[in-house]
């Protein structure tokens, strides 16, 4: 196959040589270079770009239109994509040595803000797919060459990125182990990322229009102040070892973060961990209230550790907190608590947080929280 290359103006974004005709302002291109196959030459046949009266091994892609390049991603079913500003394309391949790619543009409205966001993943059906960020969220094309919009449950966050970000805007990686696409973005006023979204693709479904819906979680603290992040050997040494794990540099000092082990702590600090739902519109029936049982979980035991649930009634109207303990009766590997007192009634809209009550150095997982509802009064 050709192998290929994309240029920004003076700056590489793969290997070979730089093209600044047809630039931008800025001095960025919008041309996509690539090399011939390996081999196709008896002598010194190596990496080269042919550019002569007879060959020119570039592709225009709207050197007016659209933004400049940011990035290369794919190939998904042997097609790479290309990515301007606000603009996506597809290279289809011709089987043609001359000519090995016929651009075409699939997007005009969204494009891919830097190449480092673009990564390589699958959908929740085991398909490749490659997942990108434009400017206005989260976005995939799908095996069947479909863009896909990924960032309809949680706009608020995506329309706080700081586009205009002098260090890193943002930047991903695709963790195949636990089928989740990470991406760091930087928002309000932050010129590095300080908050991390991550997506698993096994959670997330198309809805009636094509959105893919669900799926989300959004983290701070320390691994979501990171201005790079990469796949790297778990276990590092003279003999790497073959599974990968998230590595981060973080955003200030020299730090670099191993992400996914067994540590309960934070780089040393002990740190709450707790998981907390979206507001949740109770009513089944919109002319009466709702009436919230006390809250059972399902767990695993642990030893010693406690568990708070915190219930949000209307948008803080009514808080109640409750705890409930892990710790085994007997042999049990798991176990169902109820967590008392954590009732209430009268409520149009429910929010939950379960976890740690503060910061600590602890295990847990939890299976499912079960909250049973009764039908009340009229509104």
């Amino acid at each position: 196959s050709v192998r290929y290359l994309i240029t920004d103006g003076n700056r590489l974004l793969g290997t070979g040589a730089w093209e600044s005709t047809g630039a931008d302002s800025a001095g960025r291109g919008s041309r996509i270079w690539f090399t011939p196959v390996l081999g196709s030459a008896d002598t010194g046949d190596d990496e080269r770009i042919v550019n002569t009266t007879s060959q020119k091994n570039w592709i225009d892609i709207n050197e007016n239109d659209g933004g400049f390049n940011t990035g290369l991603g794919g190939p998904i079913n042997g097609v790479p994509y290309a990515f301007k500003y606000r603009q996506v394309w597809k290279l289809r391949p011709t089987g043609d040595v001359q000519t090995p790619y016929l651009p075409r543009k699939i997007r005009d409205d969204i494009g891919c803000i830097a190449h480092k966001t673009i990564a390589i993943g699958e959908d929740e059906r085991g398909r490749s797919a490659l997942y990108f960020l434009s400017h206005r969220g989260p976005y995939r094309v799908s095996a069947d060459g479909d863009v896909q919009y990924l960032g309809r449950d949680n706009e608020v966050t995506w329309r706080s990125m700081n586009l205009g970000a002098t260090t890193v805007v943002a930047h991903s990686l695709y963790y195949p182990d636990l089928h989740q696409w990470w991406v760091w973005i930087a928002t309000g006023s932050a010129n590095v990322p300080d908050v991390k979204m991550i997506f698993d693709v096994q959670r997330g479904r198309p809805d009636e229009l094509g959105q893919i819906r669900g799926g989300w979680a959004k983290h701070d603290g320390n691994t979501a102040a990171a201005a790079c992040s990469c796949l790297f050997s778990n276990t590092l040494g003279t003999s790497m070892s073959r599974d990968l794990k998230p590595h981060i540099g973080r955003a200030t000092g020299t730090t670099i973060l191993k992400c996914d082990t067994s540590t309960t702590n934070d780089a040393g600090t002990n740190f709450q961990a707790y998981v907390k739902t979206r507001p949740i519109l109770t009513s089944g029936e919109l002319g009466r209230k709702i009436g919230l049982e006390e809250v059972y979980m399902l767990a695993a035991t642990q030893a010693s550790v406690t568990i708070t649930l915190t219930v949000d009634r209307d948008f803080a109207a009514e808080t109640r907190t409750a705890t409930a303990l892990l710790t085994a009766a007997g042999t049990e590997t798991r176990t169902l608590e109820k967590f008392e007192g954590s009732g209430m009634g009268e409520a149009d809209v429910i929010q939950l947080q379960v976890g740690d009550g503060s910061a600590a150095s602890n295990v847990w997982t939890l299976d499912a929280l079960v909250v049973p509802k009764t039908t009340q009064e009229s509104r």
